[in-house]
């Protein structure tokens, strides 16, 4: 909510035209449209580089480079204007570092290029950095992913699985190393004894074989990759380890065996649950972007501003139903993907029954709510408030049980006086009360 409250300040504070072009889908469409074309003009350069060997640049391969630098140049520019410290501190913190040091590089790229002189001189080192600045760039392709929710959706869970990834490879990495010096010692006593004594079948060709595959702990570790991911064919592999005993080549069979149909299936179904966990909560995560979202922000205010004939500043049911009908509401909770009798629903519970009015931040928080699936912190603060609810009855129960207990003993007590006539019963003495 303070995030919220935030972004709603900063919303309200940035109202000027720069403000509303920049945050606006007008923009960022022209962002996504430059930086395609961006990728077709690298994408031309990198073949017209090929093709021309002797002169790998022309005229149109350096003004685009130098078309899209200034851009990008001018859109961080914008944003860093009107978002100010904000720009490195928002949800999208990361998306907007990312677009900062690529305009960094793209600065650097045609400083390098420039010192240079067309790219083809200079030293080794810089020629270096320039191919792989231009490598770098392409990660401006990136960017187009986070304007359209489905691709978003696709490429958070690929990053979020670089860490699995990672230690992925670390377990590979030591079952190869392990497999890979069994192997080795078998190629090492092979050439001992091919040296002391005739090994039968066992020629030059065949020496050269095992040592180009099983020659070094690298070498090893290299083979045993290939034979499992489809670089070679293992049974071409395996034959130089028939030489050093039918029990190396068994138990070369029984690896790629088990890092077939155990290791790596295994490892894929990790890969597949994290991708699942991750695209559940990316769906959230796109949700929380869109509302915590300045342009989003400011959408909803300007909607409730209509919807508050009375200018108190809160909305009632009342003129919520009024405004129910109206073609820009029904329109803004259709982008939303809310439906009106939910909408309604919702509202009736906030203003208990239409008795009371909503202020602007309960309605937008509670409307945030309604995006996304529910967390593991929602579901707590349920739990939460029914147990102290399952509480408070408790202890209004208990109370009731002793006040009407006392009261029964005093009816009790009364009814079994004496009547006498022309006299009027004893007061109650005692009057029961609530407390809730």
């Amino acid at each position: 909510m303070e995030v919220l409250s935030a972004c709603m300040t900063e919303a309200q504070e940035d109202t000027g035209m720069v403000a509303r072009f920049v945050d606006g889908w007008i923009f960022e469409s022209i962002c996504t449209i430059v930086i395609i074309f961006n990728a077709l003009h690298i994408g031309y350069a990198a073949e017209y580089a090929i093709t021309h060997v002797e002169e790998p640049t022309n005229v149109w391969v350096t003004a685009g480079a130098w078309f899209f630098t200034v851009y990008y140049i001018l859109e961080i520019s914008l944003r860093l204007i009107v978002h100010r410290q904000y720009f490195f501190f928002v949800v999208e913190w990361r998306w907007n570092v990312l677009d900062f040091c690529l305009v960094l590089g793209a600065i650097y790229n045609q400083v390098v290029v420039f010192a240079s002189g067309d790219g083809s001189g200079g030293s080794s080192n810089m020629l270096r950095m320039l191919r792989l600045l231009k490598m770098v760039k392409m990660l401006r392709v990136v960017r187009v992913m986070r304007s359209f929710k489905e691709l978003r959706m696709m490429l958070m869970p690929i990053v979020n699985s670089m860490r699995s990834l990672f230690w992925t490879l670390c377990m590979l990495t030591i079952i190869l190393y392990i497999f890979g010096i069994v192997f080795l010692q078998g190629a090492a006593a092979l050439l001992v004894d091919s040296q002391s004594q005739h090994v039968e079948g066992f020629d030059s060709f065949e020496e050269e074989a095992l040592l180009e595959h099983w020659g070094s702990v690298g070498s090893c570790m290299f083979t045993l990759y290939a034979a499992i991911t489809g670089g070679n064919d293992w049974v071409a592999l395996a034959a130089p380890l028939q030489f050093a005993g039918f029990h190396y080549y068994a138990f070369f069979v029984f690896y790629t065996s088990f890092l077939s149909f155990a290791v790596l299936n295994i490892l894929t179904g990790i890969f597949v649950e994290s991708a699942m966990s991750y695209s559940i909560s990316a769906d959230d995560e796109v949700a929380i972007n869109e509302y915590t979202d300045p342009e989003y922000v400011r959408q909803l205010l300007e909607l409730i501003t209509t919807m508050d004939t009375d200018e108190s500043g809160a909305l009632s049911y009342q003129e919520f139903e009024k405004n129910s009908g109206t073609k820009i509401l029904q329109e803004w909770l259709s982008r939303q993907s809310i439906s009106l009798p939910e909408a309604k629903s919702l509202f009736w519970r906030l203003t208990g029954d239409g008795s009371y009015e909503v202020s602007i931040n309960d309605f937008v928080h509670f409307v945030s709510k309604m995006k996304g699936n529910a967390r593991s912190s929602d579901l707590q603060a349920l739990a939460y408030d029914t147990k102290r609810l399952s509480l408070s009855m408790e202890s209004f129960c208990l109370a009731n049980n002793e006040h009407f207990g006392a009261l029964e003993a005093r009816l009790s007590a009364l009814s079994s006086l004496p009547v006498v006539a022309g006299v009027s019963p004893a007061p109650l003495l005692y009057t029961p009360t609530l407390i809730i």
